[in-house]
């Protein structure tokens, strides 16, 4: 079974036309574009879908239109996938969009939250004071390390972004960034890309944004997640929504810590991964890990996301199918030493019964598959070997016998366990 993971980029994945194949394809994402508008003021499908591409690329500008490209793809996620995910998380900006979309943060509010976050961010710092650039090919301690020894009060530079084991990009004034960057290469860097941003996002420079973005976000109103969002700060779920004022406003001046993210989400079962705005950054950043990733900037990827679970479902069933079938022969076979003929009515030919109609809806794709199907035939099996008295040696081994088939294992690992609670 799918665990799935949706996450939500930052700034810096917008581009000219985002959005707009979802907006063509499916009304609820335009609608939502029509939304934003509305709370901003302006014409966000315009500059989102023919704007000029400087213009989008404004601070105040990128993140409104970022987060709402990323909500109208999650409304079209929720609409045509109908799965809930265990967990949400975003890359910086893509916080907000993440606890928008789990009920945290209204949309409305979110829109005009984060271009009022744009706007301050971007006159923390004069244009061309600030710079940030990605560092490959070393790691997070040695980078820490250069910054300090090139940092000083008039020249500051800090580790911005924790991306992966092999991404670590730096901020700061733009003269003390160049120098570690040269640093950086001495050391063996073996790549070094400065960022098209506006600002020199998560570091102290940042200061008087997060002052005032603090004061921005105590004029609304939160609500607890539904799903469990990771904080960019501590890379831990909110436990309320009391935390929002004080983690956002930490998330401005603080490292995005997006490896030790994905480390938690994969520590905690998450085996899928969907990525949901535009470009795919977060994707890219999920290889190396034990996941499937799927990004849905395209209508593309969400066909092909479509029919794994399509085909997900038709093995499953087909398992399960094969399962019942097995069920139905253990409970055929196993021999009576009941003497009562009412309770072998209820008890035996009823659950028989039960388990031939399973088997013939999931034979004609009525039954999802799923693991509640499972549960099901080895509750009327348990019942049937209880009521023919079989001892409680046999009934483990028949159940040993169905849990122990290696294509079920692997669609359902919880499986093994499952005959002492049915």
């Amino acid at each position: 079974m799918d665990k799935i993971a949706l996450l939500f980029p930052g700034q810096g994945s917008q581009y000219v036309g985002m959005g707009q194949a979802l907006c063509e394809a499916h009304p609820i994402a335009a609608r939502t574009f029509e939304e934003a508008s509305d709370a901003l003021g302006f014409n966000l499908q315009t500059l989102c879908f023919a704007g000029d591409v400087q213009e989008l690329t404004k601070t105040e500008h990128a993140q409104p239109a970022i987060l709402t490209a990323s909500v109208a793809a999650f409304r079209v996620y929720s609409q045509e996938m109908n799965i809930e995910p265990k967990w949400v998380a975003g890359h910086s900006l893509g916080e907000f969009t993440a606890l928008t979309c789990a009920g945290a943060i209204q949309f409305a509010d979110a829109v005009r939250l984060v271009y009022r976050r744009g706007q301050f961010m971007q006159a923390a710092t004069p244009q061309g004071v600030g710079a940030m650039s990605a560092i490959f090919g070393l790691n997070a301690q040695l980078v820490e390390e250069i910054c300090r020894e090139h940092s000083r009060d008039d020249a500051i530079v800090v580790v911005a972004n924790h991306n992966s084991a092999d991404q670590i990009v730096i901020s700061g004034h733009a003269h003390a960034v160049r120098q570690v960057e040269e640093a950086c290469k001495q050391h063996g860097s073996t790549s070094v890309v400065s960022l098209k941003v506006s600002a020199p996002f998560h570091s102290p420079l940042m200061v008087q944004a997060a002052e005032q973005l603090n004061e921005e976000l105590k004029r609304y109103t939160y609500c607890d997640p539904k799903w469990p969002v990771i904080s960019n700060v501590t890379a831990q779920p909110y436990v309320h929504a009391d935390q929002l004022v004080d983690l956002l406003t930490a998330q401005t001046t603080s490292p995005v810590r997006w490896q030790s993210t994905m480390d938690y989400l994969v520590k905690q079962g998450a085996n899928t991964v969907i990525e949901l705005g535009p470009k795919n950054v977060l994707t890219n950043l999920a290889k190396g890990y034990p996941l499937r990733a799927f990004a849905f900037d395209k209508q593309g990827e969400i066909n092909r996301y479509q029919q794994e679970i399509q085909d997900a479902k038709t093995h499953n069933q087909a398992a399960i199918a094969q399962l019942v079938d097995s069920c139905i022969a253990i409970a055929v076979c196993t021999k009576n030493r009941g003497l009562d003929e009412e309770a072998y009515q209820q008890g035996v030919i009823a659950p028989y019964q039960a388990l031939q109609q399973l088997r013939q809806q999931l034979e004609q794709g009525e039954k999802e598959g799923g693991y509640g199907d499972v549960s099901e035939a080895f509750s009327l099996l348990r019942l049937i070997l209880q009521t023919k008295k079989a001892p409680d040696a046999e009934q483990a081994m028949r159940f040993e016998q169905l849990t122990s088939k290696p294509d079920l294992q692997q669609r359902f690992p919880e499986i093994g366990n499952e005959w002492q609670a049915s």
